[in-house]
């Protein structure tokens, strides 16, 4: 997309989303104006930002501009959806799509080095963004811990500058360092500032997002926490990483690390002395990506994106956690339901079934898009490889591979190819004779060809 408008369209509490999160009305007034609003210009394509004032403005804005380009996908006012989980990014990565790197204006640049200057000479620059919340307690920062191994840095060497939470941005509980209360209230400034520092270090939070998609360096520590979304299913399910084997972010570059263990002094050292020895110096020019690192990454990363498809082209209608039983235990008898379909929905599935060759699912999904878009010679080929799969795979019962044939069977039937549907139930009758469901469709097709 050259150009990109953002709408931010007012929830249901004053304004705002219904949660029960400690943030006030005020504190989220002031996270919109200077934090949510100012990042959408971190985007290259980003044309302008609208606020609007209540939901009936955003009625009448989707009725003006009519039929055009909107994310989320299937998004209206009266059944607002939303699409912010990694699982969209996995879809575009397998699809060899190459993700836009978030920056600041160049003003922000220009003022970041002049901030710098003033406090460097040779040193490095380290920030730590501390997580300092009422909320999600056990995703904060353990600021004592953070206290011994920052003290133990050689200040010749290393220039730390911390990066307090917004939500207590005066608090100063890691003692000897210089603070950047300007980063914590302007995201433009935050960003340009990520992006100049040697290393950029965290704890879970929004804050290491910017580091990510800005292509700055980062170790972020503790991933794994209590909150739904930081759970170990929940980096398996929308992720696609194992977080027992520590895989790293596929697309994310070598120098931008997950660090699993707790952020206790001596393994947030131990991690550190592991980044400067890969990465002594700054690297020029960008480092590579993680990539794909073992075969149980590579089925996770694929079934993340198979989900997302399957979301999509049900118009999430189906919770996410539902929509992945179903697709763990996948039952090609019951197709699943299609609602809209996008050319990247197919390509996200052909470069699935690239990488994944011998699992059934992706091709069977396939096959259901092509018949639903009345492309019978790819759906026909799809059930086909799928009838090869199920044969070759002893754990699936017999009947799978002989529904797999009457789908394709069916599929010509419906589009009317009477002697193509007729060869399949005759095939079929070899298969499984004396079946009186076949034999029926054998004998009606019969008398209806016989009448072309």
């Amino acid at each position: 997309m050259e150009k990109i408008h953002f709408i931010f369209v007012p929830g249901p509490k004053e304004g705002f989303r219904d949660d029960n999160l400690a943030r006030t009305i005020p504190q989220r007034s002031a996270l919109m104006r200077n934090l949510v609003v100012p990042s959408c210009w971190l985007l290259p394509t980003c044309h302008g930002v609208s606020w609007l004032g209540n939901r009936t403005e955003a009625i009448k804005l989707f009725e003006k501009v009519g039929n055009v380009n909107i994310f989320p996908r299937n998004y209206t006012p009266e059944t607002p959806i939303s699409d912010y989980i990694m699982s969209g990014l996995i879809t575009a990565y397998l699809r060899g799509e190459e993700m836009v790197v978030l920056q600041e204006p160049f003003e922000y640049t220009s003022m970041v080095q002049g901030y710098l200057s003033a406090r460097l000479t040779t040193q490095k620059l380290i920030t730590v963004t501390v997580r300092d919340t009422p909320y999600n307690t056990e995703r904060n920062t353990n600021q004592p811990e953070w206290q011994s191994f920052l003290d133990s840095l050689d200040a010749s060497e290393y220039k730390v500058l911390v990066v307090p939470d917004t939500y207590n941005i005066w608090s100063k509980n890691i003692c000897g360092f210089e603070y950047c209360e300007m980063a914590s209230l302007n995201v433009l400034f935050r960003t340009a500032l990520y992006r100049q520092a040697y290393l950029n270090m965290f704890t879970p939070g929004g804050p290491a997002e910017i580091a990510l998609y800005s292509n700055s360096p980062l170790l972020m520590f503790r991933p794994l926490g209590k909150d739904i979304a930081a759970t170990a299913d929940w980096y398996r399910v929308f992720y696609g990483m194992e977080p027992d084997d520590h895989h790293q972010h596929a697309m994310y570059k070598l120098n931008q690390r997950l660090a699993w263990g707790a952020d206790k002094a001596g393994y947030v050292q131990r991690e550190f002395n592991r980044y400067i020895g890969d990465f002594p110096e700054f690297p020029h020019p960008p480092v590579k990506e993680h990539g794909i690192q073992s075969d149980t990454h590579r089925n996770l990363l694929c079934l993340a994106a198979l989900l997302y498809v399957l979301l999509q082209m049900n118009c999430q209608v189906m919770p996410e956690f539902e929509m992945m039983s179903a697709l763990q235990g996948y039952n090609v008898l019951s197709p699943p339901g299609i609602s809209s379909i996008e050319q990247e929905d197919i390509d996200t599935i052909k470069a699935i079934i690239n990488l994944l060759p011998n699992d059934i699912r992706p091709r069977h999904i396939l096959g259901v898009i092509a018949h639903h878009i009345g492309d019978f010679d790819i759906a026909a080929q799809s059930f086909d490889d799928c009838s090869k799969l199920a044969n070759e795979d002893s754990s699936l019962p017999a009947r799978v591979n002989k529904e797999l044939r009457l789908l394709k069977a069916l599929m010509f039937e419906k589009g009317d190819e009477i002697q193509k549907s007729l060869c399949e139930y005759i095939e079929l009758d070899r298969s499984f004779p004396n079946d009186p469901e076949i034999l029926k469709k054998i004998s009606m097709l019969s008398d209806q060809f016989k009448a072309l």
